[in-house]
């Protein structure tokens, strides 16, 4: 049960969802095979709706099977609701695939489109230039699948190869299946106020996305999709009866869903997850345990590191090292900031690869798990939407703890050097990408918000 200062915190936040009387479970999706089947089987199932929201989506093979596995099920059921929200700066599918899915049925839109190159001369503002800028600069960075009302993924995954170790360098993450009515019921509302706000907007298409070479090479390709998927169809839906998620799932009766949604105003407003953050790890009475894959912390961030460690929590981070970040720069800034962690007793661990660390966990004091899109730096903190599903359940902390620990140990230590400086992992051949990260990293510190965002 949350202890009463968690639920007095949060009634004045976000709603405390309780669930009783129903069978709600949840599974971590830790593994590739698992995040692709567990994807798999709630499309396959799904038969009224399917919204999908995500930051990055290829039009990779992983991009291309999700696209044909939601032209199958409009196939299949021609009434099913099919809604694609897509990142306008994170999508990586050309437009006439897009194109191709809506005249299939599938409804797609983008998060703040991206400003054109060339605007008329009269069009030419302050205004609409720091308009331009803004929606530019705001991305939405959810990673989420809900289905028919009763089904969600969520988590670190974004739509391409890299995720589902399609591609020769890979992304460690870890994603959460819930099955819960009441949760779901949160989430879809969420997508649908964010679906139908200001900021997302309908694609548009010229002839050259519609039809011509261009528009038959990429249409070509989702046929030749269909086609492997038709071949190796027994293959894996005999792999796919294996992934029970209901069987395999740890049974939950209280979450909180955080989002970048204030009730309140009625606005879209990234400080309002991380506030509610920085309240609830106000109470945390014994340990912190954060799995991140970027670590650049915020003023806020050490105002909260220094408020436990003065009253003795024990906080362990594991996140990159200069060998397995995906983002120099970035590792470049957490490098120049682990002296300060060190001064609040911060126990840092740092990945060894070769993979890409990109998890985003936390347990709070044995008992409360965090899981979603969250990183720890100024982007997720001030400026992109973010998701956050809070868990209190200690079956649940105990199996995310133990995964977060499994991936420790493939990392090292940060222990202090001869010259009583923090060290790291370096046992790699990024030396040169290091001396860059670093000269990039002085001139993004002139422009913080300009900061990684995967």
């Amino acid at each position: 049960m949350i202890r009463k200062s968690y639920i007095i915190l949060f009634f004045s936040f976000v709603q405390l969802i309780t669930i009783n009387g129903q069978e709600n479970y949840l599974m971590f999706l830790n593994d590739e095979s698992d995040a692709a089947f567990g994807r798999m089987k709630i499309l396959e199932s799904a038969k009224k709706e399917l919204f999908i929201s995500y930051f990055i989506f290829n039009d990779d093979a992983a991009g291309l099977i999700a696209m044909d596995l939601l032209l199958q099920k409009k196939e299949q059921y021609p009434n099913i609701d099919i809604k694609l929200l897509l990142d306008a700066q994170g999508n990586e599918v050309d437009k006439s695939l897009l194109y191709y899915l809506e005249q299939k049925g599938i409804e797609v839109r983008v998060f703040h489109p991206l400003p054109k190159l060339f605007v008329p001369l009269n069009k030419i503002s302050i205004k609409n230039f720091f308009t331009s800028w803004n929606d530019l600069n705001y991305r939405m960075h959810d990673k989420l699948i809900v289905a028919d009302g009763n089904e969600i993924i969520t988590g670190g995954r974004n739509i391409e190869n890299t995720y589902f170790n399609l591609a020769e360098k890979n992304f460690h993450d870890r994603d959460c299946y819930f099955r819960s009515e009441k949760l779901a019921k949160e989430v879809r509302e969420y997508f649908l106020t964010i679906w139908n706000s200001k900021h997302v907007k309908p694609l548009t298409y010229n002839k050259y996305y519609k039809k011509g070479k261009h528009h038959n090479k990429n249409i070509n390709k989702l046929k030749n999709i269909r086609k492997y998927l038709n071949q190796n169809k027994s293959k894996y839906q005999k792999i796919s009866s294996r992934y029970d998620l209901v069987k395999f799932g740890l049974p939950f009766k209280k979450v909180i869903f955080l989002n970048s949604f204030n009730k309140l105003t009625k606005q879209f407003e990234p400080e309002y997850l991380s506030t509610s953050l920085f309240n609830l790890s106000l109470k945390i009475k014994k340990s912190l345990l954060i799995e991140t894959p970027y670590l650049v912390p915020t003023k806020r961030l050490y105002k909260l590191l220094t408020y436990l460690n003065n009253n003795k929590i024990k906080m362990e981070f594991l996140t990159n090292s200069i060998c397995s970040s995906d983002a120099i720069p970035v590792v470049a800034a957490y490098d120049s900031e682990k002296k300060e962690l060190f001064k609040r007793n911060i126990i840092l661990y740092e990945y060894k690869g070769p993979k890409y660390l990109h998890a985003k966990s936390a347990v709070f004091d044995d008992n409360i798990s965090l899981i979603g899109t969250y990183n720890m730096d100024p982007r997720s903190a001030y400026i992109n939407t973010e998701l956050v599903f809070i868990i209190d359940d200690e079956n649940i902390a105990d199996k995310l703890k133990s995964l977060i620990l499994e991936d420790r140990k493939n990392s090292v230590k940060v222990e202090k050097t001869s010259d009583n400086n923090p060290g790291g992992y370096y046992d790699c051949d990024k030396k040169e990408e290091t001396m860059m990260g670093y000269i990039l990293f002085k001139l993004l510190a002139l422009f913080p918000f300009l900061y990684y965002q995967v």
